[in-house]
């Protein structure tokens, strides 16, 4: 199966989301994802190239173009862990310096702890379901900008029923080969 890498220049036009016509976006893009992840085997990084190419295609079939858009500053990232999760990293930290500083076993037995307490609830068994992809997709801002990927929030709301599949199965493929597909470990950053 033959598939091909979509680029758009971001300089110079923008898409135009609110303009698009979402019904034939989801139509075009409800296909039997199962039997086409299946030709790529266990090739993470081809089902997700294949994925990102049809959306985008797809998008630039359904998606009108407007240009000289304003540049807007993006709000900051926020971390994406439970508050309580967070109090215990702060904690794992002062305990280890404390650590480092006294050398006490008592206070390495502490860090130990609590090391173990946040990996045991950062690697609990990771279910993906269609219902908890549809409702993040359903919850998702839709007047965010796109990542590095170029997958606009507003497409992925409104296609977010035709997308439910191949996503929970680009997640489970990844999650148990242990692979993330290059475009997920790229990130846009800008120096303060």
């Amino acid at each position: 199966m033959e598939y091909f890498i979509f680029f758009h220049d971001n300089s110079t036009s923008k898409f135009n989301y609110g303009k698009g016509d979402y019904e034939k976006l989801r139509y075009s893009l409800d296909i039997d994802w199962v039997y086409v992840f299946n030709s790529f085997g266990n090739d993470v990084d081809k089902m997700w190239d294949y994925f990102k190419n049809e959306l985008l295609l797809n998008v630039q079939k359904y998606i009108p173009i407007a240009s000289n858009f304003r540049q807007w500053k993006k709000p900051s990232w926020k971390c994406p862990v439970s508050v309580n999760l967070q109090g215990l990293i702060k904690k794992k930290s002062r305990l280890w310096k404390r650590f480092i500083e006294t050398r006490n076993p008592q206070t390495h037995k502490d860090y130990k702890k609590v090391r173990n307490e946040i990996r045991k609830q950062t690697r609990e068994d990771v279910v993906f379901t269609k219902e908890a992809i549809l409702d993040k997709l359903a919850n998702i801002k839709i007047n965010k900008s796109p990542g590095p990927d170029l997958l606009h929030p507003r497409v992925l709301h409104e296609a977010r029923y035709q997308l439910v599949t191949p996503l929970r199965l680009l997640f489970e493929k990844s999650y148990t080969t242990g692979t993330l597909p290059h475009d997920w470990k790229v990130a846009s950053t800008a120096p303060i």
